[in-house]
């Protein structure tokens, strides 16, 4: 059975004694630096671990290396600093020289755990994401995991936190931009506070006795962080994982994780003049279009008659009779109570065409030239007719053109003419 509560002292490879170790925890918070190495995790293989996701029991495979790295140069031998959300204190590993080192992950399922990394004079590598535990998939847990190579506190110090609604909750939210207010109750000073965000390097600070300190969460929204607090002789305490809850964001400074007040500022500027660039652009647009020509809508104006509609049922035939020959017009004969369209007379004799029973129906949809196709005309009486519903002329077929009075009207007058033709050859056919 793993043993989570047990503890060990840490075998340095200069085997300083404990106060020294936690000395180096202290020097992080004399300056500011920036990251002077980069780690990760890896798999057996060597290859990128890119899901912070491990069983219980499963070895982490760490690498580092300058990489791209702008801080100071770092010095052996380095330190794993562990928070947890199982523990009110973290864990402090020492890793050794590098540049890699294997670890056994000994905590039970469904805690979290962040790593953040330092070597002897206090410079960081930075902290990693946030790493979940699941159960292990093996029958029986590895007999070389345990906690052994963790490192306990001599004992959890006593300290008072809160936030802007009151004590601190240990998974709580605080509003962004707002203080957590942490005061020691108890250890010796000075008091090194640390602040480990997800993939970025730690915030540090020194506490010079046991008055209140508070610290502005200026993250961004949703950004989860660990808060902890050493005192010099090594006692710990530590809360979280805390979020950075929604709130305003006045706070988020150039020294800040977030958006800068100047790149807030640059991004008002930028974001007035493309709003006044593009109201100057509507605007001339607009008086454009005042002073441009108007124009005419062949059909404004116009309401096209409603057709004439059979009622369904009303006729259930339709009887054309035609008299060749110079004979009498053409007679429709409808159904009781139906409409009869008298046509106008045509004869073969006037239209050149020889008198067989063929009518030539031309279109005079093109100008210059006939088109058309020869109709059977005694065929067609024979067929079965079936009323056919007229309908309006699309208005699709409307064109907004540049016209003058004049030369609008002729179009209009050239656009209705075609229109009656197409209706009375649809209605002497029908």
């Amino acid at each position: 059975m793993i043993n989570l509560f047990s503890s060990s002292a840490v075998s340095w490879p200069h085997a300083p004694d404990n106060s020294v170790m936690f000395a180096y925890l202290i020097l992080r918070a004399a300056q500011s630096y920036d990251q002077s190495w980069m780690f990760d995790f890896y798999t057996e293989d060597s290859i990128l671990n890119q899901f912070s996701v491990y069983e219980q029991c499963e070895t982490m495979h760490v690498k580092w290396s300058r990489s791209s790295a702008t801080g100071p140069s770092a010095t052996a031998p380095y330190l794993f600093q562990i928070y947890t959300t199982l523990y009110p204190y973290p864990f402090v590993i020492d890793v050794g020289d590098g540049p890699e080192f294997n670890w056994e992950i000994p905590f039970p399922p469904s805690t979290q755990f962040q790593i953040c990394m330092f070597d002897a004079n206090g410079y960081t590598g930075g902290c990693q994401s946030v790493v979940s535990v699941v159960p292990s998939t093996k029958d029986e847990l590895s007999s070389t995991c345990s906690n052994d190579t963790l490192t306990f506190p001599d004992g959890p110090l006593d300290v008072d936190a809160y936030d802007s609604l009151g004590p601190l909750s240990w998974t709580g939210w605080p509003a962004q931009c707002t203080d957590l207010q942490l005061t020691p109750k108890s250890g010796t000073p000075p008091y090194t506070l640390t602040v480990a965000l997800p993939l970025h390097p730690p915030y540090n600070a020194t506490l010079e006795d046991m008055s209140s300190f508070n610290w502005t969460v200026a993250l961004t929204w949703t950004m989860g962080f660990f808060v902890s607090i050493a005192d010099s002789d090594h006692n710990m305490w530590s809360i979280g994982m805390l979020h950075s809850g929604q709130g305003s964001a006045w706070c988020m400074g150039e020294n800040n994780v977030g958006v800068s007040a100047g790149a807030a500022a640059g991004a008002g500027v930028g974001g007035l003049v493309l709003g006044a660039i593009v109201v100057a652009l509507l605007v001339r647009c607009g008086w454009r279009s005042k002073e441009a020509p108007s124009e005419a809508d062949l059909f404004t104006g116009i309401e096209f008659p409603e057709p004439m509609l059979m009622a369904e049922g009303g006729i259930s035939n339709v009887y054309v009779v035609h008299h060749d020959g110079g004979a009498a017009p053409v007679t429709v004969y409808n159904g009781a109570n139906a409409h009869v369209l008298e046509l106008p007379p045509q004869y073969a004799s006037e239209r050149g065409e020889p008198p067989d029973g063929r009518l030539r129906l031309v279109t005079q949809a093109e100008e210059g030239e006939s088109a058309g196709r020869a109709v059977n005309w005694n065929e067609t009486l024979q067929a079965p007719r079936r009323p056919t519903e007229a309908r309006k002329p699309s208005r699709s077929r409307a064109r907004k053109l540049k016209l003058s009075n004049g030369e609008a009207n002729q179009a209009l007058f050239q656009v209705c003419s075609q229109d009656l033709n197409v209706l009375t050859i649809s209605a002497f056919i029908q």
